[in-house]
């Protein structure tokens, strides 16, 4: 008994200043470790059809790292929460009755964050996409009146440029002159082709008064082509009065780098090498690309190559704010044999075109009604032509005392 007292007695004497922070200090550990680690993550949005109608009894996973995290089914009027206590990147798994199973892009969510997905379920039988050329934010494809139309990478990855897959749209014709390389002037609706604005990944890179050249535009880089067919000056200025071409750059999505290569080789010297690298790592997603392609084509002079190089590089500072830079850089040449079915003769000739192209992107989701984004582009396009040596026959002439020789 004398010894238990005494214990009891120990205990209760007053705490010294030095074991009394000690105490506190552990404390606000214990409680910030069990706060943070309860509440990591909470994401949440709604879930609707492609007329903006909302879908209830969906079922809503959280994935990362290929389990389910967290699990739920949405509301009556189509709304959805997940929390999770675990950190880092994840995406959104939707699927519902009829409609086909959609995946978010993947996002990255830390401690205490709130991150917002809103999802549009598709149609089993029917394609539907988000675009933002017709507002300038994500809309589904259906809420829209004008004509647009989206094509995405796995449509067009056997292509070499985007001349083909844009041929493919009602109410364009795309005009090239000559073969691999040639000039390339898309007209859409009886527009001229200096009236169409091109804008990669939100940054306007056509030539000053509209023009643009899309033979060296190389598949390799582009996730997703967006052309909408119609003037649309008030988002886009002047530049617009035919139609708005919006190109977009891939983004890592796996946990892990994933490397692709494909090659091909075809007649007339025709070979195409391609490498890409994606992922992500916890806050930071990355993307990189190569492509180099060559042929002689089937004209004398008229060597064409193009080697075009993409990265897109992202940092979430936390699930509502964070940055992007993308880079994107193409060399090419194309021989100009000139009017060679007139004369038989090629020109000894070609054309350069260096091309650069850069974002930097801040963006913010305040709240549910409030988003800021800061944007800074640029676009450097360097043309060349050369004549290496003089070609055809030589006339000579001579006019009031001056001689000259043409070819």
């Amino acid at each position: 008994m004398l010894s238990w007292g005494k214990k009891i007695f120990m205990l209760a004497r007053p705490l010294s200043g030095r074991r009394l922070g000690v105490m506190l200090a552990l404390s606000a550990g214990i409680f910030l470790t069990s706060f943070f680690s309860s509440y990591a993550a909470v994401v949440h949005g709604t879930v609707t059809d492609p007329l903006g109608a909302p879908i209830a009894g969906a079922t809503v996973a959280l994935v990362s790292r290929s389990q389910v995290i967290a699990q739920s089914a949405t509301q009556h009027d189509g709304t959805y929460r997940l929390t999770t206590s675990v950190r880092g990147r994840f995406y959104v798994l939707a699927s519902a009755g009829t409609f086909k199973q959609v995946s978010t892009q993947s996002f990255y969510a830390g401690p205490v964050d709130a991150h917002q997905e809103d999802i549009v379920m598709e149609p089993a039988v029917v394609r539907q996409e988000i675009v933002v050329s017709a507002t300038g934010t994500p809309t589904p494809q259906a809420q829209l009146g004008p004509s647009v139309s989206v094509q995405r990478n796995p449509e067009f990855r056997n292509r070499i440029d985007l001349v083909d897959p844009l041929r493919q749209s009602p109410g364009v014709f795309l005009v090239q002159q000559g073969q691999y390389g040639g000039l390339a002037s898309l007209f859409v609706r009886g527009g001229s082709s200096s009236s169409n604005q091109v804008n990669l990944d939100g940054v306007p890179i056509d030539d000053i008064g509209g023009v643009f050249d899309l033979s060296n535009v190389s598949t390799m880089g582009v996730e997703k082509l967006e052309l909408y067919r119609g003037p649309n000056s008030v988002l886009y200025g002047s530049d617009a009065a035919s139609s708005v071409l919006n190109l977009s750059t891939p983004r890592g999505s796996t946990a892990f780098p994933s490397l692709f290569y494909e090659g091909d080789y075809g007649n007339l010297t025709t070979f195409r090498n391609q490498l890409q690298l994606g992922g992500t790592h916890n806050k930071i997603d990355y993307y990189g690309g190569f492509s180099a392609f060559q042929s002689n084509n089937d004209l004398p002079m008229d060597k064409y190559h193009d080697d075009t190089a993409s990265g897109n590089l992202g940092y979430a500072f936390n699930a509502a704010t964070q940055i992007r830079v993308t880079a994107r850089n193409s060399d090419s040449a194309s021989g100009t044999p000139g009017p060679i079915d007139f004369y038989g003769i090629p020109n000894a000739g070609k054309q350069s075109d260096q091309d650069t192209y850069l974002s930097g992107t801040i963006d913010s989701q305040t709240s549910e009604a409030w988003h800021n984004m800061v944007r800074y582009g640029m676009a450097r396009k360097r043309e060349e032509d050369v004549n290496f040596y003089a070609a055809g026959i030589p006339i000579t002439t001579t006019v009031d005392g001056y001689t000259s020789t043409n070819y």
